[in-house]
């Protein structure tokens, strides 16, 4: 394989099956997510959460969204009800202090974060830095 070529394929890795587990651990510069954790169950999205901030490499960058308690006022709900028929779900609201203080634990930094639209409301998303010391073993 040429050096561009393994360039490309290490920035174009996909993830395998529904979760990045067979990725190796530290190995991705950058993973990302968006608009993929709104209709999920809070512990299924901590646990995509956990993948990502192990596959990443320290120094590396984990951004996804979420729709956070902030991204919701009543005018917003009143729409989601309005329409959850058409969306098929309603969003499931994850807690910034939960999003945070479990980053926290995983070794990711904020580094910031911005409201980013989805009809009818919005989403946050979070940027966070890689902190994680690498073990002997990979992880």
């Amino acid at each position: 394989m040429s050096a561009r070529e393994k360039q490309n394929s290490r920035a174009r890795r996909p993830a395998d099956e529904p979760s990045p587990a067979a990725t190796p651990s530290s190995s991705i510069d950058l993973v990302h997510a968006h608009k993929v954790f709104e209709a999920l169950f809070t512990l299924t999205v901590l646990g995509y959460l956990r993948e990502l901030a192990r596959v990443v490499r320290p120094g590396g960058r984990v951004v996804f969204d979420a729709m956070t308690e902030g991204c919701l006022d009543a005018r917003v709900l009143e729409r989601w009800m309005a329409l959850g028929a058409l969306h098929g779900v309603y969003p499931a609201v994850l807690p910034r202090s939960l999003v945070l203080g479990m980053a926290q634990d995983w070794g990711l930094r904020l580094l910031g974060s911005f409201i980013v639209p989805m009809k009818p409301g919005s989403t946050e998303c979070f940027v966070f830095l890689s902190e994680r010391k690498v073990q002997q073993d990979g992880v």
